[in-house]
């Protein structure tokens, strides 16, 4: 199993990843997960501004930068869709969000309070914590992508 070797592996639902998987589909779903990250923040050279990562936007940079597409291809082609690492996106940016409030004192109160003022010091959204509100931006009506992790 790949689950722990590959990240957010989990988030392909069963049936799409199957019991056997060739290095190709792993390489196709870390380009990805990549190219979500190139969306977020473009490199530095890059004259693009950051976007959200729609799948629109995920599959034009996946399509129109230099990503081998015979591993893009051969993971859509056998059911793995943009989708899912969106989905495994959402799901480890609100457990990091909900982790961070729930995080137990320990013995550093000193570096814990350093920690929270500088995360109370970045700028509020009135969408923080709007998780559901961008499950439907990125990925569409409640129902159309399974949560995950599978």
């Amino acid at each position: 199993e790949m689950a722990g070797q590959v990240p957010m592996w989990e988030h392909i639902p069963l049936e799409v990843r199957g019991t056997e998987v060739y290095k190709s589909f792993v390489h196709g779903w870390a380009q990805i997960v990549r190219a979500i990250g190139v969306v977020v923040k473009p490199r530095s050279h890059s004259r693009r501004e950051p976007a959200l990562p729609t799948v629109e936007n995920v599959s034009r940079e996946l399509w129109e930068r230099n990503y081998d597409q015979r591993y893009t291809s051969h993971f859509l082609s056998r059911g793995g869709k943009v989708e899912f690492a969106l989905d495994a996106l959402l799901y480890l940016a609100k457990d990091a969000d909900e982790m961070f409030w729930s995080m137990e004192e320990d013995e550093d109160k000193e570096d814990d309070y350093r920690q929270q003022s500088r995360y109370e010091a970045l700028p509020k959204h009135r969408l923080d914590d709007c998780w559901e509100f961008v499950r439907y931006k990125l990925l569409g009506p409640n129902g159309k992508v399974k949560k995950g992790p599978f």
